[in-house]
């Protein structure tokens, strides 16, 4: 039996949730998630993770836990065949964290193949992008936001993002949960806000931004100890008609959600604010701190994986056998 996971830099580092859940039920985690990550490569790079596990698992082995990010993620696809600019991204054939190749990445080794990659626009953009990958890409981030981006059509795939895994899991007969890294779905203040000033926030110079302010996920910021209070704000598919239906078709019923009486559809970030031991505001790089993370896992997490019926818990696992 083994753990996979998905998600951003929520998810993504060797002391996150994801890891300490190995700890705590005794089992391997396939940890495919990436900092900076939008859901459609959060889906993209869980996709690929699965497809390689269930050449050695059988689905019902599988517990798959996703956590999905901000909507107004957007990534750039880069190809040494299609793209005339692709030596002025990656001249010096060198990594840059900022870029994922998740074919080639295999579970946290460099990727060998340089030819062709997604440049991540999330929160760490403007932080880890090279000087030789940056001004081209920002360019081009600059240009979408500019002219293209729409939170409606954002907002819609991530829905169908998250509809299409559930019908790819329940499809295959994997066992999984879904989760947020905060409240992803209601019209907060920060979210209207960053969907109208987008091409504004990413500033004039070619340095300025790419991340934070580009790609409109900074819901955390500016509230109660670093979360958005929620709770009776409207839903965001009350406002975007066109997202109705595939919002009906979604089984919420695997889905964890963080609520109280200040907070609707939480996350992690809110659980770390409201809830956990320390609860208090979200001081690393507006991220939970390890032990943060590691209570996560203990109290919220592992009570999930225990709870999941259709693995066949307790045949090799003395950890899980005992929990239930």
């Amino acid at each position: 039996m083994v753990i996979l996971t998905g998600g951003c830099s929520f998810t993504a580092p060797e002391h996150s949730w994801a890891h300490e859940l190995g700890r705590c039920a005794g089992l391997p985690v396939h940890n495919h998630a990436e900092y900076a990550s939008g859901n459609r490569l959060i889906a993209r790079n869980f996709r690929y993770g699965l497809s390689r596990l269930l050449k050695e698992h059988r689905p019902k082995d599988v517990a798959a836990f996703i956590m999905w990010s901000s909507p107004n993620r957007h990534e750039l696809f880069i190809s040494q065949d299609e793209n005339p600019d692709f030596a002025d991204h990656f001249p010096r054939r060198q990594l840059d964290p900022q870029i994922c190749n998740h074919v080639e990445r295999d579970l946290g080794k460099h990727p060998q193949d340089y030819s062709r990659f997604w440049v991540k626009g999330g929160g760490s953009a403007e932080r880890y992008l090279s000087p030789w990958t940056r001004k081209p890409a920002f360019r081009k981030f600059k240009s979408y936001y500019k002219n293209e981006h729409s939170f409606e059509l954002s907002f819609i795939e991530t829905l169908e993002e998250i509809l299409g895994l559930q019908y790819m899991l329940k499809g295959l007969g994997v066992p999984y949960r879904m989760m947020c890294w905060q409240n992803i779905f209601s019209q907060t203040a920060e979210i209207k806000r960053d969907a109208q000033q987008a091409p504004e926030v990413l500033g004039e110079s070619e340095t300025d931004g790419i991340g934070s302010g580009s790609c409109s996920d900074r819901s955390l910021k500016g509230s109660v100890r670093g979360v958005e209070l929620t709770r009776g704000q409207p839903l965001l598919v009350e406002q975007y008609a066109w997202a109705q239906h595939l919002w009906d078709l979604i089984d919420w019923s695997p889905w964890w959600f963080y609520e109280d009486d200040r907070v609707q559809k939480g996350g992690l970030g809110e659980w770390v604010v409201q809830a956990s031991q320390a609860q208090g505001d979200l001081p690393f790089g507006s991220h939970p701190t390890p032990q943060a993370h590691a209570e996560f896992a203990k109290k919220i997490v592992f009570p999930l994986l225990v709870g999941m019926k259709e693995l066949e818990i307790g045949k090799n696992n003395h950890v899980l056998e005992s929990s239930l």
